[in-house]
């Protein structure tokens, strides 16, 4: 996402805040972490850390944009809901996305959607690497990956 220089005056710096996904959804697109209302930007690859529980809320990594997300105590139980993946990495995103787990972590996704998603079958797919000495309880709703694809993918 290319923001205006106008619009560059409404957006703060992104300084490592924990984010509590209970207060927002959480979108990692070029140069603009969105939380909420709220746009933050940042340069290089960003770290952010996404703490909290939601039922409506979701994390959401936009197609070519690489991060390193932490997952702290989080849970995102999206199995009610009509909104997708609990934590969605754009369909053959050519990013490389690593998500390092500490605590106890649950992505539940909603019917049709995977827990974590990260698909792909086009030439230059970046990678998911998972790490860390937490723990995570990934599960897909109807006919999807706990961690992969969505139903048809």
């Amino acid at each position: 996402m290319n923001i205006s220089a106008a619009e560059a005056q409404k957006v703060t710096a992104y300084t490592g805040t924990i984010l509590n996904i209970a207060n927002g959804s959480v979108t990692i697109d070029d140069g603009v972490i969105t939380y909420g209302a709220s746009e933050y930007a940042y340069t290089g690859i960003p770290e952010v850390t996404v703490t909290g529980v939601t039922t409506e809320n979701q994390i959401k990594i936009e197609s070519g944009v690489s991060a390193k997300v932490t997952l702290s105590d989080v849970s995102i139980d999206l199995s009610q809901a009509e909104i997708g993946a609990a934590f969605e990495i754009v369909d053959n995103s050519a990013g490389n996305v690593t998500v390092t787990l500490e605590g106890n972590n649950l992505l539940k996704g909603s019917s049709g959607s995977a827990g974590l998603q990260k698909n792909g079958t086009e030439e230059g797919v970046g990678t998911l690497t998972i790490q860390g000495s937490g723990f995570l309880e990934a599960v897909g709703g109807y006919a999807s990956a706990g961690i992969g694809g969505t139903y048809g993918n």
